[in-house]
């Protein structure tokens, strides 16, 4: 299920503030790009290095540089090299954590970012690590907060992933509507970059124009967060041996024990929050504020889902997730069987 609670942070722009990057001389200066969606980070470095470059010649006027360890100086004679045939160079810098450089070169890490030149377009790119500020370096954390556009790309809102996906089938000649894309946006995440091979298996598997809800179910493969809603969508309709296959195939997606009932925790969470308002009279969209969901679709699932279940189920069910947490952090106990109890728990609570 994609996360539908994720915010724009205060303090960095996003893509619409880079899509309004539209000359080449906006593209002076420093620029930090990191973040979740690595489909849209990508069109985005391509994006400012081909705006930057204006048609000069690669060969002479790009530089990359690859971290975790860069030599500054290197990155000095790289930023101040003058273009070659062109008005512009560009320097990326990939994987390379800003605030992990050491104190001794912490100062001329400072004076780079300080005194880029207008010919130069230096880019720290995030795409095997994560971006964190950390203030606690506070003259760095100043320099680069002064010196640098920071660009923090996540996940898209839902409408501008629906308009997305209906593109990318258009241009295969086929459709699928609203309804079906927020159901795919739910089964296989949020992130384009992973919705791109599930949408080229759907399109090839699809036999009619347009996509079918059967379509997705044939060939689409669900993230762990979908499997975890099944899971207690199949517990709710009594579908005891379907759940009992969910909880297997859980188990089989190589994933953590703790980050699997790290996934049920919330989605007990959630199905108390939604069964609590509905014992208060409460709408899908009072579930929407109080959970941040950006679409009313997941609201709508939870909001029936919980209509099955009784408020005393629902307490018992994040009691146990929370008792089970404790035994997989504090106890000798195999993980997966800790789950698997946990699993029979919740069947034979229901």
């Amino acid at each position: 299920m994609a996360d539908y609670t994720k915010k724009k942070t205060a303090s960095f722009m996003d893509y619409s503030d880079f899509r309004k990057i539209k000359t080449p001389e906006e593209t002076s200066g420093c620029f930090v790009i990191f973040g979740d969606e690595d489909y849209i980070k990508e069109n985005c470095l391509e994006s400012l290095k081909k705006l930057a470059l204006d048609g000069g010649d690669e060969t002479f006027n790009y530089r990359r540089i690859n971290g975790p360890n860069v030599d500054l100086d290197e990155l000095i004679e790289a930023v101040e090299a003058f273009p070659s045939f062109a008005e512009r160079t560009f320097v990326e810098v990939r994987d390379f954590d800003i605030y992990k450089c050491k104190e001794e070169s912490a100062d001329k890490l400072m004076g780079i970012l300080a005194d880029v030149p207008d010919y130069c377009c230096l880019v720290f790119y995030y795409a095997t690590i994560k971006f964190s500020a950390d203030k606690r370096r506070k003259k760095l954390h100043d320099a680069v907060q002064k010196a640098a556009k920071l660009f923090e790309i996540n996940m898209q809102e839902q409408n501008q992933l629906i308009k997305w996906i209906q593109r990318r089938f258009a241009a295969s000649g086929q459709n699928i509507s609203n309804d079906d894309c927020e159901y795919l946006i739910l089964l296989c995440g949020g992130l384009m970059t992973g919705l791109i091979s599930e949408i080229e298996k759907i399109s090839a598997y699809a036999k009619e124009k347009n996509i079918q809800r059967s379509d997705i179910d044939a060939v689409a493969v669900p993230v762990a967060e979908a499997q975890v809603f099944k899971l207690s969508n199949a517990i709710a309709e009594k579908n005891f041996n379907e759940a009992a296959h969910l909880m297997g195939t859980l188990l089989q997606m190589n994933e953590h024990p703790v980050m699997i009932l790290g996934l049920i925790g919330s989605q007990c969470r959630r199905l108390y929050t939604a069964r609590l308002l509905k014992e208060q009279g409460g709408s899908t969209s009072q579930l929407m504020s109080v959970l941040g969901f950006k679409s009313e679709y997941p609201a709508k699932l939870l909001m029936s889902n919980a209509s099955k279940f009784s408020l005393k189920w629902c307490e018992n069910a994040v009691l146990a997730c929370a008792e089970t947490d404790y035994q997989m952090k504090n106890t000798p106990i195999d993980g997966e069987e800790l789950l698997k109890s946990l699993f029979l728990r919740l069947a034979g609570d229901r």
